[in-house]
């Protein structure tokens, strides 16, 4: 109960403070608009001061000039009376303009501004426009490191599952090549088969006392038999080819689940940042589930549960092994059916996610990381000229609107930027810089772009030059 007076009182002290500076007419003005020549007198002095502690060479005639003008002023304020009003007035804003014009870029303001910055101590000196700045520079530069890392990430990721389903389709276009062949081995091997009519003909011995309708019965065949042996070990190696194929394609695929799995964490994040921060035109495409995918899992797990129960009650039994291994060979039919149906809804779904992922990879890359490159060149600009100024003495305090609008121009420049270095612009290729340092040059130097732009009018704009033609020309 005893905090609650003080706090109170500190409360209403802060308001008061607050409201006193945003109601200040010259909060952002270098001249006491009350009364302006009280204020330009009492500015020779401290400029008279700070001059004879400086570096600089003023020239005493100046000094003198200045120094008895003002005196002048003075007395003549005061109430002395002066048949010459307007020509002491004269005589001192003349001096004190040509003084002036010797300390510039110093001034009054300039100096009174940057003594007053520099002689806060801390906590105060946190609430200066040089700390305001470096913290919001200290933000963006930690906001853009990861942005950074999550786009290299998310980039690499992408890159490797192109790759991986780049072999997919070439393992896919090898597959159905070895099962054209294997349907050609089996088509000849039946038409030899047709031929033969029996595979124990060709294993049947020639009996000597045998009649010779016989004899001539197995001559014939023997033709189709020799045509038969060829045909079996050709589809037999037919076979094997695919197995090969179909064994590589199911080693490929269980390599690249993982990378799979990775990119579709990869999306969820992207998707749930954008929801969070209200960036929905870096995520163009809604997120959803997949409900084949979902169907395909349960079938499986279902008939895989149902293939260990069946394994575990036949085992046991021995009186009907024909029917318990019809059931389980059923059983792993359609296992491998709903596998199958799995890897490909899996796949759908892969190659969904990997398009999504790959557009925003392009969005993050080509708008949102130049635009936080070109506000923390902004903000570096920013930094370096008030730290220049505060240690030079030349620090004029301005509208934060001011930096609000540079900060606006260095978001607009870094994007510009992007947009040049990913075209592949000749004057950045010869100057060697890494594409993501453009958007940062042109958010610390606004400038250049506006020069860019000024080149690009004056092209369309600019008058043709040429001899001009006379009337009967």
């Amino acid at each position: 109960m005893d905090l609650l007076p003080p706090f109170s009182q500190y409360l209403r002290h802060a308001w008061n403070k607050w409201s006193r500076f945003w109601h200040r007419k010259d909060a952002y003005s270098c001249v006491n608009l009350d009364d302006p020549v009280a204020s330009a007198l009492a500015d020779t002095d401290l400029l008279l001061a700070f001059a004879a502690q400086s570096s600089r060479k003023i020239d005493a005639k100046k000094v003198e000039a200045l120094i008895h003008s003002a005196e002048a002023y003075r007395r003549e304020r005061e109430g002395v009376a002066s048949p010459a009003r307007a020509a002491i007035a004269t005589a001192f804003w003349s001096a004190f303009d040509d003084f002036a014009v010797e300390l510039a870029p110093l001034s009054a303001c300039s100096i009174r501004s940057s003594i007053e910055i520099n002689a806060r101590c801390f906590p105060k000196s946190f609430f200066t426009p040089t700390a305001g700045n470096a913290c919001c520079a200290v933000i963006v530069f930690a906001a853009g490191l990861a942005l950074q890392g999550f786009w290299v990430s998310g980039k690499d990721l992408v890159d490797m599952a192109i790759s991986q389903q780049a072999k997919n389709t070439e393992l896919n276009a090898a597959m159905a090549t070895r099962q054209a062949e294997v349907d050609s081995a089996i088509n000849r091997f039946n038409a030899v088969r047709h031929k033969v009519g029996a595979v124990d003909n060709c294993t049947l011995e020639v009996n000597p006392a045998a009649p010779a309708a016989a004899a001539l019965q197995h001559t014939a065949l023997k033709g189709g038999c020799d045509e038969f042996m060829p045909a079996v070990a050709a589809l037999e190696d037919k076979k094997q080819q695919f197995l090969q194929a179909e064994h590589e394609i199911r080693v490929q695929a269980e390599r690249g689940r993982p990378l799979s799995n990775l990119v579709m964490r990869w999306y969820l994040r992207a998707t749930t940042m954008c929801n969070l921060y209200g960036m929905s035109f870096i995520c163009p495409v809604e997120r959803r589930t997949d409900q084949e995918l979902l169907d395909a899992t349960d079938r499986v797990a279902q008939l895989r549960a149902k293939l260990a129960g069946h394994d575990a009650t036949a085992a046991p039994s021995l009186a009907s092994p024909t029917r318990g291994d019809s059931q389980t060979e059923s059983l792993s039919d359609q296992l491998r059916t709903a596998e199958v149906d799995y890897a490909k809804a899996f796949d759908a779904q892969s190659a969904s996610l990997l398009v999504q992922s790959k557009m925003i990879v392009a969005n993050v890359g080509a708008y949102l990381i130049p635009m936080l490159m070109g506000v923390l060149g902004a903000l570096t600009f920013i930094l370096r000229s008030l730290s220049q100024s505060l240690r030079e003495h030349t620090y004029m305090p301005v509208s934060v609107s001011v930096y609000i609008v540079r900060i606006c121009l260095g978001a607009i420049a870094g994007v510009f930027g992007g947009l040049l270095a990913t075209a592949g612009d000749p004057t950045f290729k010869t100057l060697n810089l890494p594409p993501l340092f453009v958007p940062f040059v042109f958010g610390y130097g606004i400038e250049i772009l506006f020069a860019l732009l000024d080149r690009v009018v004056r092209t369309f704009t600019q008058p043709e030059s040429g001899p001009a033609r006379g009337v009967g020309a």
